[in-house]
């Protein structure tokens, strides 16, 4: 196991942070924007899901969606369907080009992304017959612990609840030690509506009394 990994110097020994995904991101995609993020529960400027949503037919990108986008989507989402939207279907993911075309009028972002696919159609016809996606970037950074001992997590990860009003960890709820065996936390089975309802109950493990 312990020659599973190697250490390398990609950020010169210090953690791992979203923003150095991005910037490897742009190294080959240099328009990469991200377009929302769930900020962390101790560091609020932290990014610990960042998402960037790219507009492409699988020939060319046309660009990425704006946080104007997002948050239209998002509101409209809890509007009609009391829920903010998580996980789609591929159907939605095949409305590229209706997306760029309904906020290419309102928002920057989406009509020079319009405006790509319209230049690039006009040279190669091909582009009309493709269908233009939404291709998701996920950048998870994962859980950071603080120099005072606490844990730096996702705004609304279920695992971020405390287990006492004092210093006891909110990770302690992950620790099998706690109750004997680790617990899978899954969404509803057989749903695509992903929702904080659909988690399972979660039960509070009884630590051990402190000496």
């Amino acid at each position: 196991m312990g020659a599973s990994y190697d250490d390398t110097d990609f950020c010169g020994g210090r953690p791992l942070k979203a923003q150095d995904v991005v910037d490897q991101i742009r190294t080959v995609v240099p328009g990469f924007e991200p377009s929302a993020y769930l900020n962390g529960t101790v560091d609020p400027d932290s990014m610990k899901w960042l998402m960037g949503i790219r507009l492409a037919d699988g020939e060319e990108t046309f660009g990425h969606v704006s946080p104007r986008y997002m948050e239209t989507v998002q509101n409209v989402s809890h509007l009609f369907r009391d829920r903010w939207l998580s996980y789609v279907t591929p159907g939605f993911l095949g409305l590229g080009r209706s997306s760029m075309a309904l906020f290419a009028p309102i928002d920057g972002s989406m009509r020079r992304a319009m405006g790509r696919y319209l230049s690039a159609s006009a040279k190669s016809p091909g582009h009309l017959l493709r269908k233009v996606r939404l291709q998701t970037f996920h950048d998870h950074q994962a859980v950071d612990f603080l120099p005072d001992g606490s844990a730096n997590m996702c705004d609304g990860c279920p695992l971020s609840r405390s287990t006492t009003a004092s210093s006891t960890g909110a990770a302690a709820s992950e620790d099998p030690r706690s109750t004997g065996r680790s617990r899978r936390r899954t969404t509803r089975a057989g749903s695509r509506r992903h929702d904080r309802r659909d988690l399972p109950k979660l039960h509070e493990p009884q630590l051990p009394a402190r000496g």
